[in-house]
């Protein structure tokens, strides 16, 4: 995990940028991302701060674990009365990965074995080319879509849709892994085993069961 030490953005194993949309008037704001020239830090497991710009603010942070990234989301404010009721997104750019058309696959966590109830309130994506695959998931109902080769991108703030307002903290786990060129196919969705696992535990982690088996 490497973020740059002008901003504090992920530059490492993806581009972590952030941007707006006013839906209304068709126009995006600036896009917040680690700079070409930054220098960058690679010691640490976790990553947290306020990404702030004239148009929004994100509370953020990032951790490094058991091969996946999370990201906690404790709030968003925009500045910019322009963009009041639009779209707040973030877009992950991974520079080496090359989808192309047709390896994007959404709502993958439905595939998932005996899913909660609850799996209905989640969102996930994935995109894949010849080597590796990204799975994105999120804990509320939202857009998350591949425009651009190598990206994945998720809204987090929609002025068009209120409905998340029940949730206290935006969580969206990012899973990286190689692609298994025996059995994964370039125009089929496949989880593997580790990503079955890491799905699982989001959507219902561990320690939920040790502490209700604990009380």
């Amino acid at each position: 995990l490497c973020s740059s030490d002008t901003n504090g953005l992920v530059s490492e194993p993806f581009d972590e940028q952030w941007f707006m949309i006013n839906n209304d008037k068709g126009v995006r704001s600036a896009i917040m991302k680690p700079g070409k020239d930054d220098e960058m830090n690679c010691m640490e497991a976790s990553v947290k701060g306020s990404i702030t710009t004239p148009t929004f603010q994100v509370e953020r942070t990032i951790t490094h674990h058991d091969g996946v990234l999370d990201f906690k989301i404790s709030s968003t404010s925009v500045l910019d009365a322009e963009y009041e009721s639009g779209d707040l997104v973030l877009r992950l750019r991974f520079s080496t990965m090359h989808n192309p058309d047709g390896a994007y696959f959404s709502n993958i966590h439905t595939m998932l074995d005996n899913q909660p109830n609850y799996g209905a309130l989640m969102t996930s994506g994935m995109i894949q080319d010849e080597r590796s695959k990204v799975t994105v998931m999120t804990n509320w109902e939202t857009s998350i879509v591949s425009q651009k080769e190598g990206t994945i991108q998720v809204v987090l703030r929609s002025g068009k849709d209120a409905d998340n307002a029940h949730v206290e903290e935006f969580t969206i786990r990012v899973i990286t892994e190689d692609r298994n060129v025996l059995h994964d196919k370039m125009t089929e969705a496949t989880i593997s085993s580790f990503a079955k696992l890491m799905m699982m535990d989001f959507v219902g982690p561990l320690e939920t069961y040790y502490v209700a088996e604990a009380e």
